[in-house]
């Protein structure tokens, strides 16, 4: 056999040998390209929040804080003030008489005192002496003479400890004056 016979065979060898490995090699890096697929799915589903990162409002109770939640808590309940009255007061006389009722329910817990102010001037056309717990002013008149009309009017509900306003609560209305 020549040189050139020997060269043709040994090129034709190589090729075969590479075209045989080409499919191995492949394959071999598929799975391998798998294998890093399937660890960094898994590693990203399991994976640990950060410290700061819990994806919560949580808020870390202490009994500390438990107890000044309960301070805030019993606070607010105290604050609270129940609103009881009638609708569509009716003042006779320019306001000497009406069918008006305001109470300091059973549910609140200081004695409360109201004051009425016509909306638009701001003037008071009623304060009321201090009424106890449990208890109400009804068919009260106004402290100024109305001219007979409609008047909007705001009252204010005001929580009253040792003399002094500690709260109030506003509520708006309207009056007739006949």
């Amino acid at each position: 056999m020549s040189t050139k016979q020997n060269r043709k065979k040994n090129i034709t060898a190589k090729t075969k040998s590479q075209k045989s490995k080409k499919p191995l090699i492949i394959t071999v890096l598929l799975c391998i390209i798998i294998i890093l697929a399937a660890v960094g799915c898994f590693l990203y589903i399991n994976r640990r929040p950060a410290a700061d990162d819990t994806g919560s409002s949580a808020i870390i109770v202490t009994e500390d804080t438990r107890n000044a939640l309960g301070d805030i808590n019993d606070k607010v309940a105290k604050g609270m003030i129940d609103v009881k009255m009638t609708r569509n007061w009716i003042f006779e006389d320019g306001g000497k008489t009406s069918n008006a009722y305001l109470a300091n329910s059973e549910r609140n817990s200081y004695i409360l005192r109201f004051e009425i102010t016509l909306e638009d001037t701001g003037e008071v056309i009623m304060e009321s002496p201090d009424v106890p717990i449990g208890s109400c002013i009804e068919n009260f008149p106004l402290s100024v003479t109305l001219d007979p009309g409609e008047y909007n009017v705001v009252i204010a509900h005001q929580q009253v400890e040792d003399g002094d306003v500690i709260n109030t609560v506003r509520t708006s209305g309207t009056i007739t004056v006949n």
